[in-house]
């Protein structure tokens, strides 16, 4: 396999990716009081000195989750992870959110080069010959502004609906709220030129908006002055409005990709890893980023600025079009592969070795991918001998002189209670009695324990001792 042309995506060790790393939001985690603070120094910063609360709390957790992180090319999968099943997964998985994030940078990359086609019209109506004056100039720039952009907040509304009906997309539709209820609000405070009535109230059936008269629209802005600040103020606020809806679809990325300096995953769902270089571009507000390493747009023309910002979109969607196009190709390698020995084949013997033991619950437990692919490696990491008995036909269980193993036993535990903490969606109650039952699955005759009771009460209170080989054997297992 080979990419079609170089990205810079790697995946996350499946580990990290359970782990939950949010940040504040650098521009409204903050008290009143600082903000308006910030407000009056007009956000001035130069260093750590300088950080608001909600950097220094971010300071803090990015020590915490500091690089480098466990992160893998795309190649590697196949043979940094065991089971088919995982692998098929995996695979699936990055394709899925590629596309989709693919999707999300496609639409705002057609926002920004619209955006930018509306600029250049409205530059040439402007220049026409027949308005000689600035101020009609000027008047009919502004008009025109606001038909296009509300034009284009229509055309957006719809592609975010679409979006918004993919799995993978968490809380588009607050965004299309949002931009709806902000264009509500500016549509009844200012008057708005007569021409877009029929498009305001396709998007606003109800609304009582306010509407220039035609008449007032023909003038410069000296003949009606009054319809001129309105429209010069409504225009501000249509720019604003779509610079913040285009920064909240982009957010999307944030619940799925981590700068390699630090680990964001604020929802548990971070896969991949991308440079500091790229992640900053995103300009995330609540991605642990501070104020001083998000990109500066500041003297810049708007048309200028939504350039740049295409630019980068369209670096964006390619390199994710590579990831995917790679991932399809492992993806079906993937699928081609033998069923392996793993945790379920595991669980059939015992099953059939324990007829009446309840064994669904820890089934369905070892349903999730991720899980299986974790007891399959233990199995394999840990009780290999286990493994090729059962490969060869003989009994696992049977006591053959490897029975005082009581410092890996007590790890295991340890294992599983966090492997089950991890994955709590897997089941809804996970009672003692099972955890005590799946820790015997992994025992031979003359190991089986009783009771979990104490294993349980330390791990919860945090007073569980480990080996000082656990990280080295399950640590590892479970941050892959």
């Amino acid at each position: 396999m080979g990419f079609l042309m170089p990205s810079p995506i790697r995946i996350l060790a499946q580990g990290y990716t359970e782990q939950i790393s949010a940040f504040k939001n650098i521009d409204s985690d903050i008290p009143f009081i600082e903000k308006m603070d910030e407000d009056k120094n007009c956000g001035y910063h130069v260093g750590q000195d300088s950080y608001n609360s909600a950097e220094m709390y971010n300071n803090e957790l990015r020590k915490k989750c500091a690089s480098p992180l466990p992160c893998y090319d795309l190649q590697e999968i196949p043979e940094v992870y065991r089971t088919k099943r995982f692998k098929v997964f995996k695979f699936s998985q990055i394709v899925s959110v590629s596309e989709y994030l693919i999707r999300v940078s496609t639409a705002a990359e057609n926002i920004a080069g619209e955006f930018i086609r509306i600029c250049k019209e409205a530059q040439a109506r402007t220049s026409a010959e027949h308005l000689k004056s600035e101020e009609q100039r000027e008047f009919t720039r502004v008009r025109f502004m606001i038909s296009s952009l509300f034009s284009l907040f229509a055309e957006m509304i719809f592609s975010f609906s679409d979006l918004q009906a993919d799995r993978n997309s968490i809380g588009v539709e607050k965004v299309t709220t949002s931009m709806k209820e902000s264009l509500r609000l500016s549509l009844a405070v200012r008057q708005v030129p007569c021409e877009i009535r029929a498009e305001v109230e396709t998007v606003f059936p109800h609304i009582d908006a306010r509407y220039a008269d035609w008449d007032n629209c023909r003038g410069g802005r000296n003949d009606c002055s009054a319809t001129y600040a309105d429209f010069t103020e409504v225009e501000k606020r249509f720019y604003q409005i779509l610079i913040v809806a285009v920064r909240n679809l982009m957010n999307q990325f944030s619940y799925y990709i981590t700068p390699d300096a630090f680990l964001n995953n604020p929802l548990g769902r971070t896969i991949f890893v991308v440079p500091i270089s790229m992640y900053r571009k995103f300009n995330f507000q609540s991605g642990g980023l501070f104020r001083s390493e998000i990109i500066d747009y500041a003297g810049f023309s708007q048309e200028s600025m939504a350039k740049r910002y295409r630019e980068f979109l369209l670096s964006v969607s390619e390199s994710f079009a590579a990831l995917r196009d790679e991932a399809k190709s492992a993806l079906t390698d993937a699928k081609r592969l033998e069923n392996d020995f793993g945790i379920n084949e595991f669980l059939v013997l015992y099953h059939k070795k324990h007829p009446l033991e309840r064994t669904d619950k820890i089934c369905r437990f070892a349903e999730s991918p991720a899980v299986a692919e974790k007891l399959t490696e233990m199995l394999f990491k840990v009780r290999s001998n286990m493994v090729t008995k059962a490969q060869a036909g003989k009994d696992p269980w049977f006591e053959d002189g490897m029975c005082n193993q009581k410092e890996t036993d007590n790890d295991m535990v340890y294992f599983l209670l966090t492997l089950y903490e991890r994955y709590p969606d897997a089941l809804a109650r996970f009672p003692q009695a099972q955890m005590l039952r799946l820790f015997n699955i992994f025992s031979y005759s003359c190991q089986q324990v009783k009771c979990m009771n104490r294993h349980v009460k330390n791990f919860h209170n945090a007073s569980y001792k480990t080996s000082e080989n656990y990280e080295q054997i399950f640590g590892a297992i479970l941050k892959r």
